[in-house]
């Protein structure tokens, strides 16, 4: 279901290639700039009528390819639930 080369898709890739090496450290304009970017690729693929579980699917591939640890990595986790709650309209 990815759309590689997607603005969106990009975008996000490139936001968690930047923070990957420092995920533990993040500043909360880092953590929310990704936010933004999770939250962008999510109105972008909702627009499309994809399903929610197959955009969370999405985001996990993209931070993974960009060096993420694996599902429970914590930033990986935050990303998910961050899809969600765009998805569902959730804070």
């Amino acid at each position: 279901m990815q759309r590689e080369g997607s603005p969106a898709a990009e975008a996000l890739h490139q936001a968690f290639t930047g923070v990957f090496p420092q995920a533990y450290a993040l500043t909360d304009e880092q953590r929310l700039e990704l936010r933004e970017k999770v939250c962008a690729l999510v109105d972008a693929r909702k627009e499309e009528g994809v399903a929610p579980e197959h955009i969370v699917i999405e985001v996990r591939q993209i931070a993974q390819r960009a060096g993420g640890g694996g599902y429970a990595d914590p930033l990986i986790v935050d990303a998910v639930k961050w899809c969600i709650a765009q998805y569902f309209g959730e804070d």
